[in-house]
């Protein structure tokens, strides 16, 4: 039992997942990973619609191999419920734990967080990646200060993020929402928000079209528009104010 010899090999891998290779993970621009995700994309020629994820994964199986896994049910008390995924970089399989996610997009993002892992590259470093609801909040933060492991991730999510809202559909999307519902720049940004009903109403009306239009979380477009410097958001406290929005619309 891996519990009862935490010395053991496995259980150092397990904690320890990345190769010592000599090396620390290289920085990469997020504009290569954001080229990287488009031209992934690229199975589906002119995105109408949400990117059709299991075509891209057939692609990759019949080009290297790659297999995804599904579980509908809890796999064993071995994995934790807030686990909702993990890459076996050694086997080159994705295993996605469906009976543990909240929502059919957490785990539409949790695939296409894997396949992030597949097209950067990350089997040189890892070999075995887990994701759970906790690990998005990871798209913030200063690339140079991340740690090996946290860079990974990082790398990950945004190839994610870029693969699920390619920035040019996503702005069309974004422009035709401004202008469904009237809203113009007075001076504060595209969009801005903050603690009062109306903008926090507004607000909730432009996330709530974006997450339909690309099938993502509430929470996936209000990083994207942040990341796109496309969102003022002058709330005191964002998460949570995103999670009860998101939460008030279902």
């Amino acid at each position: 039992d891996l519990l009862d010899n935490p010395t053991s090999k496995e259980w150092l891998m397990i904690q320890s997942p990345i190769r010592q290779l000599g090396g620390v993970v290289p920085y990469i621009e997020a504009n290569e990973i954001d080229d990287l995700a488009n031209r992934a994309s690229a199975i589906d020629g002119e995105i109408v619609g949400p990117l059709d994820l299991d075509q891209l994964c057939r692609l990759e199986h019949q080009k290297c191999d790659l297999k995804v896994r599904r579980w509908a049910e809890a796999l064993s008390p071995t994995v934790p419920t807030n686990v909702l995924g993990r890459f076996l970089f050694e086997e080159n399989t994705i295993e996605l734990f469906d009976g543990h996610a909240k929502s059919p997009t957490q785990m539409r993002f949790t695939l296409a967080h894997e396949l992030g892992h597949h097209f950067l590259g990350h089997a040189r470093y890892l070999s075995l990646d887990t994701y759970d609801e906790d690990d998005f909040e990871g798209q913030v933060g200063h690339l140079l200060s991340l740690t090996d492991i946290a860079r990974l991730e990082w790398q990950a999510n945004r190839f994610a993020a870029c693969l699920l809202m390619p920035r040019r559909q996503f702005l069309h999307q974004f422009r035709l929402l401004l202008e469904d519902h009237d809203i113009k720049d007075r001076g504060y940004g595209l969009l801005y928000v903050d603690s009062q009903p109306c903008n926090l109403e507004t607000f909730g009306s432009i996330c709530s079209g974006l997450s339909c239009a690309f099938r993502v979380s509430f929470g996936a477009v209000a990083v994207r528009l942040k990341v796109l410097g496309l969102l003022n958001d002058q709330r005191l406290s964002s998460p949570s104010t995103v999670i009860r929005l998101e939460e008030n619309r279902r």
